[in-house]
């Protein structure tokens, strides 16, 4: 997804630990296999994968339609803190008896709230729990971040949003900038260790009679950002079906830029000829029509390159 790409600093690391947050219907678990599909494509099906989904929500078929064919990863729905960062024990064990420490692997972990300890499942004394999956995270990321970056093995996390509690007459202090009242369950060891930290946002439903399909705006930036500067927000166009588009999240930023000049009819500000057509058909155009591509695709790059890559760029 280009615009992700571009905020991203080029795309989520290998071998490092990356979460997805947000509130619920924000996406988080579709992006999450999007990115599993993303990484098949990009290494030609040399990339191993495996989802923990603790929240029974995942199908191979939604793996599917969310591009994660080669091969469609099995859904693991039986989870514990614990088991997740075995899975990442066994994984560079398999690798390394393969000899294959180059092939990028991803554990996909939905979600951090929703998953207990070993512990919680056997106990029904909550004096017990309490506090005890952040202690557990916060002893098990120093032993595994780095035996995840030797072996190229990337944890890719979804976790929910919850507000802050303030207890007493002082409210409690913002630890990551433009999350407001907002904080993350599973303690402070996932802050710490995150490579990269998206936040999601609904931004409203769009419209079928204009886009001709259903779906939200998402309003997509980076709390922490290891590879580019953080908080760069950009919208995603999500069709309920398929995820997040590529195709109309770039034309949503090419309107949002005055690239596009969009109403009833849309033509490009660059065109002099003025040439238009209505919004629902531009991916159409988009597939069949190889100058409308190549037009669009040159603007998408250019718009990019001015207002992230070089707007954000440290200047030296």
């Amino acid at each position: 997804m280009d615009l992700l790409d571009a905020i991203a600093g080029g795309g989520f690391g290998v071998g490092t630990f990356t979460m997805i947050i947000g509130n619920p219907g924000t996406f988080k678990s579709a992006l999450m296999a999007q990115t599993i599909g993303a990484g098949q494509k990009k290494y030609n099906g040399r990339m191993l994968a495996t989802y923990h989904d603790s929240e029974h929500s995942m199908t191979q078929d939604r793996l599917s339609n969310m591009g994660a064919t080669r091969p469609i990863p099995k859904v693991y729905s039986d989870v514990t803190v614990e088991n997740v960062f075995q899975t990442i024990e066994c994984v560079a064990a398999f690798k390394q008896l393969r000899n294959i420490i180059d092939v990028p692997a991803v554990v996909a972990w939905d979600s951090i709230a929703n998953t207990s300890t070993a512990k919680e499942r056997t106990t029904d004394d909550i004096n017990q729990t309490i506090g005890l999956k952040a202690r557990l995270l916060s002893g098990l990321f120093p032993r595994y971040i780095p035996k995840m970056a030797k072996n190229k093995i990337s944890l890719i996390a979804v976790n929910q949003l919850r507000e802050k509690l303030d207890m007493g007459m002082f409210s409690q202090p913002a630890d990551l900038q433009h999350m407001g009242n907002k904080d993350i369950p599973g303690g402070q060891a996932l802050k710490f260790n995150a490579f990269h930290l998206l936040h999601l946002r609904n931004r409203g439903d769009i419209k079928f009679d204009q886009y001709g399909f259903n779906g939200i705006k998402l309003e997509a930036h980076f709390v922490k950002n290891k590879f580019f500067q953080p908080n760069i927000p950009v919208m995603l166009i999500v069709d309920f079906n398929t995820g997040v588009s590529n195709f109309w999240s770039n034309y949503q930023f090419l309107c949002d830029n005055k690239r596009i000049k969009a109403g009833a009819w849309n033509n490009f500000e660059s065109d002099a000829l003025k040439n238009s057509w209505r919004t629902k058909d531009a991916k159409e155009m988009h597939e069949n029509d190889e100058a409308f591509r190549i037009k669009f695709d040159t603007e998408v790059k250019e718009t990019i390159d001015r207002e992230i890559i070089v707007k954000y760029s440290v200047k030296k």
